[in-house]
């Protein structure tokens, strides 16, 4: 049976309001589907991926293995590697996978509770995930009762905190020339985002569990919401600067344990994003619980934006995708989609103008 994994614990109930369009676009485009790897001997299960090339890095744990490393021209298993655990070369989910270069990746293991670098052309020649640079998120010196869920690395010496912390939202850590780092609380929520439960045990992290995506010049960052339509885009460099953001929330009560029970419409929510050099791409979820079930985390819209928030395009997709990457150099939207013939998802890609 598939499953779709989310980066979110949440309860969702009841919701039967009827979908209104949130966005308008000055232009609306249809992009047709394409298969890149279908063979499910292959891929079973892909979580998240990532590009180098004619390299494919899946996140699909199975048989003890959390990665299968795949050249996308002959279609073909170079490998498995990852094994499961909490050793040097082993992993936990969920994982994050991000292209820094063209040759280092970056792999955020939360549940491990580490950021790790490896350059593409060891693990390709050592059939292995051996870590040239790892920080852990213990590391970090937060004030009593801060707590990360995510941890970036804009550059080696550089990373940036997404979690709990009293004072903001990020938490930018540098390190110095001894390994000691230090810590910069930078940028808040929306304002209007604490409304629901300032006096409650629901921190805006909990409310919205928000992730990142970098641009490849590594100093402009895309957060977003899968729980609202929020996001934000900020300039980092010798300040931290805000360029644009959007907050409507979705509408929810906070239960006994803490945790938000979504009520109402909770078809708000932004699953999935990506950043170019001048450009922000959202995968827009407009679908409620009760009516698509577990494919609520599953959207066929992807929207467009430059950094200051005008609208450029909607992309109408003819397959519903739970993630994407996007090459503007390429024009395609690589993206993990659900076939609808065998119901199991695989890698594929749309192309654009």
């Amino acid at each position: 049976m598939r499953k779709i994994y989310v980066f979110i614990v949440f309860v969702i109930c009841l919701s039967c309001n009827k979908k209104t369009n949130k966005f308008d676009f000055p232009k609306t485009e249809s992009l047709v589907y394409s298969s890149l790897i279908f063979d499910e001997n292959l891929v079973l299960n892909p979580l998240v991926f990532e590009l180098f090339d004619s390299i494919v890095l899946v996140n699909d744990p199975y048989d003890g293995y959390h990665f299968s490393v795949i050249n996308a021209n002959t279609k073909t298993l170079l490998f498995r590697s990852g094994k499961n655990g909490r050793g040097p070369e082993e992993f936990l989910y969920p994982i994050i996978l991000e292209k820094m270069s063209d040759s280092i990746l970056q792999i955020v293991d939360c549940a491990a509770q580490k950021v790790c670098l490896y350059h593409i052309r060891e693990i390709i020649d050592k059939q292995l995930f051996e870590a040239n640079h790892t920080v852990y998120f213990k590391d970090i010196p937060l004030k009593e009762g801060e707590f990360i869920n995510f941890l970036y690395h804009l550059a080696e010496d550089t990373l940036i905190a997404v979690g709990f912390f009293h004072e903001s939202k990020y938490a930018m850590c540098y390190l110095d020339s001894m390994k000691n780092i230090n810590v910069e609380y930078v940028l808040d929520y929306h304002k209007d985002s604490r409304s629901d439960h300032t006096f409650s045990r629901l921190s805006e992290y909990t409310a919205y569990q928000g992730i990142l995506h970098i641009n490849a010049h590594r100093n402009t960052v895309l957060y977003h919401s899968p729980l609202a339509h929020y996001f934000q885009v900020f300039h980092v460099g010798r300040n931290i600067e805000e360029l644009s953001s959007y907050f409507r929330p979705a509408n929810y009560i906070v239960g006994d344990d803490g945790y938000a029970i979504m009520i109402g419409e909770n078809e708000n929510g932004f699953l999935w994003g990506d950043i170019s050099n001048n450009k922000i791409f959202l995968l827009n979820k407009e679908r409620s619980h009760t009516e698509y079930g577990s494919d609520a985390f599953l959207s066929d819209q992807i929207l467009v934006m430059d950094y200051l928030g005008n609208n450029i395009v909607k992309y109408l997709l003819d397959i519903d995708i739970k993630s994407f990457i996007v090459d503007e150099k390429e024009q395609k939207i690589y993206v993990i989609a659900l076939n609808p013939k065998t119901d199991q998802f695989e890698i594929g890609f749309f192309k654009f103008n």
